[in-house]
This record gives structure tokens, C-alpha cells and sequence, in this order.
């Protein structure tokens, strides 16, 4: 969408008066982002097209950001149309900032702790139907090198369950880019946010913000730390998880395609 067309949808919704002005400051493969402003308020707003890939509620994630937003840790959600193509929530300065080129890892590690630490009631994430999702979406044949590995890894991990008790929230897609406030924390774009094995979340992050071996270990042992985990347990769970990450993110860009 257009700024003028992104206005004219929210103009009702929000309440615009005819000096609201609309600018897109970037994006990923899924959606793209632009910030509304209105007098004093102001608002990131999400344009998620026909998404049809990724196999997210969004209505759900509306709710769970609302209870994060409570915590302190996420914008507050403000409005999603009933397509759930358009998501507007309040803006928080720092969103589109350039990310270092080297992520502050006490930062990540934080981050990753607080989310963890997290008491809210969010559906849990089952890893063996977001990989058919993406395989159905990506037409691979049941004889595709990476559809057997999924089979393989969904028996190894037992990643058909639903539920487990040592479970955590996870973000799941925790850029440096997304951490806005690295001291509140104060963290953006929660839409594959799940309670899920909170390794699965550590190395996702090491592996979205491009840490090399040496840094993922300085990520480990920061995180055992402000996790109050023992490293040993922290790292073993790390390598454990980095084939399932791995796949997830090959399957999702499969999906994309």
C-alpha cells in the first residue's frame, strides 16, 4: 500500500485529522512499515499484505502484545483490520534506526532473559506444523533432501508436542534491529513471538544478527548469566537447537519464494 491509501484505511479507525501525514521507512519480505503521525501521536503501521506463508494468528499475537505492552517490553497494538493486512501500533523512537554493524551482545543477552522471564499466556509453538505449513507452501515433494530431515528432526526433538512444561516465551526473531531500547528492554515485531525451547530462541538470535562461533559462545555465556543458567547446560542446548533453527529459516524462505 501507498502512504495516501495506508491514511485513507486508518483515516476512520484512528480517528486522523487532514494534517495526519503517512511515510514508509522500510520492511522485510513480509511487510512493510511506515510511521503515522497525527499532531502528538504518532504510530508504526504495518502494511502485511496477502500474507498467506507464514501461518501466524495475528489476532492472537494482537492479544499477546497487548499483555507485553502491559509489562513494559513491547509497543502497545492500537488496531488490526479484520483481513489482518493492516496492524497499527504506537510508535516507539528508535524503530528503523540502522542496526551496528557488530550487535551489543550484553544487549541480545538481556533481551533474551527478559523475554524468557516473561509470565504471560501465549500459545505454544509446535515447530513439526510450522514446518508442513512452510513445506506445503513451498510444494516440496515428500522427497526432498530437506523434507526428510524435518521428518527426522521432528522424531528426534519430539516436535509434534504441543506443550512442555519448561517452556518459555520466545520472540524468536530477535534482530539488534528489533531491541529499540536495549536498557528497558523495549523489543519490536513480536509476530513470531510463542512460548517454545528457549535455546531454539538463543540461537535464532545468534543466527539472524550473524554471530560467528566466537560471539555465540560470548552470547551463551552472557545469556547462563543474566538467565541464571549454568553455561554448560546453555551451550549444549545451543548446538542442539542450531540444526532445528537452521531448518526452520530454510524452510521459511522456501515458503517465501
Amino acid at each position: 500500500m501507498t502512504p495516501t491509501l495506508i491514511l485513507d484505511a486508518l483515516r476512520k479507525p484512528l480517528a486522523l485529522s487532514a494534517s495526519a501525514k503517512c511515510v514508509r521507512i522500510g520492511g522485510g519480505k513480509v511487510n512493510h512499515v511506515f510511521r503515522l503521525t497525527d499532531g502528538q501521536r504518532q504510530f508504526a503501521v504495518k502494511d502485511l499484505g496477502e500474507d498467506d506463508f507464514t501461518g501466524i494468528d495475528r489476532a492472537e499475537q494482537l492479544r499477546l502484545q497487548r499483555r507485553l505492552a502491559e509489562q513494559g517490553i513491547a509497543p502497545a497494538p492500537c488496531w488490526l483490520n479484520d483481513g489482518q493486512t493492516l496492524w497499527v501500533e504506537k510508535w516507539v523512537e528508535g524503530i528503523g534506526s540502522d542496526s551496528p554493524a557488530l550487535p551489543e551482545l550484553p544487549a541480545l543477552a538481556q533481551a533474551l532473559a527478559t523475554v524468557h522471564k516473561q509470565n504471560v499466556d501465549a500459545k505454544p509453538l509446535c515447530l513439526a506444523n510450522r514446518w508442513r505449513h512452510y513445506i506445503a507452501k513451498a510444494q516440496l515433494s515428500c522427497r526432498h533432501p530437506l523434507v526428510k530431515e524435518a521428518e527426522a528432526l521432528m522424531v528426534k526433538h519430539k516436535l509434534n508436542d504441543k506443550n512442555n512444561p519448561q517452556w518459555v516465551l520466545c520472540h524468536n526473531d530477535l534482530s539488534y534491529g528489533h531491541l529499540v531500547d536495549p536498557i528497558q528492554p523495549m523489543i519490536v515485531d513480536w509476530e513470531y513471538a510463542a512460548r517454545g525451547n528457549r535455546f531454539f530462541d538463543v540461537v535464532a538470535c545468534a543466527q539472524i544478527n550473524g554471530l560467528n562461533g566466537s560471539q555465540s559462545q560470548q552470547l551463551c555465556a552472557l545469556y547462563a548469566d543474566k538467565a541464571n543458567l549454568q553455561y554448560e547446560n546453555v551451550v549444549n542446548g545451543f548446538h542442539e537447537q542450531e540444526p532445528v533453527v537452521t531448518l526452520t529459516a530454510e524452510l521459511w524462505y522456501l515458503a517465501s519464494q
